[in-house]
């Protein structure tokens, strides 16, 4: 599929506000609302857009601390860590990485002492390295 300069301005505009009306879009891009309406049902059919979510406070949540964890892995410990963090509520994505960590974990905390226990149970699969998040600059 191509994604031409009006796709990119209709992918921009949803990725701004996943709820923007489609004339609201067409507005910005310049083209009517069915012609719109069909071009992202077409990148959601190529999987271009693959779903639509909801940006949460996580503050207002109860979850103000947010942390990166890199872990160097225990050997066959791989599948055993994975299996873990699928069960964990402060886990928000886990990703395989290259280089002597390998994998990067985002999390929430409510505190420093849940941080911290977390990253306790960490060391049962390998030896991790937290980095606590102080703001978002972009």
């Amino acid at each position: 599929m191509d994604i031409d300069q009006l796709n990119q301005g209709i992918l921009r505009k949803l990725q701004e506000n996943a709820r923007v009306s489609v004339s609201e879009i067409s507005k910005e891009v310049g083209l009517t609302a069915p012609a719109v309406a069909e071009r992202i049902r077409r990148m959601e059919e190529a999987g271009i857009i693959q779903a639509y979510r909801v940006e949460l406070d996580y503050e207002k949540l109860g979850y103000a601390l947010q942390a990166f964890v890199t872990i160097r892995i225990y050997a066959n410990q791989s599948q055993r860590l994975i299996h873990f963090l699928e069960r964990q509520k402060e886990v928000q994505a886990c990703y395989a990485v290259t280089g002597r960590e390998g994998y990067y974990i985002e999390l929430r905390a409510s505190s420093l002492q849940e941080l911290e226990h977390f990253i306790m149970k960490l060391t049962e699969f390998g030896e991790p390295n937290t980095s606590i998040v102080l703001s978002k600059v972009i």
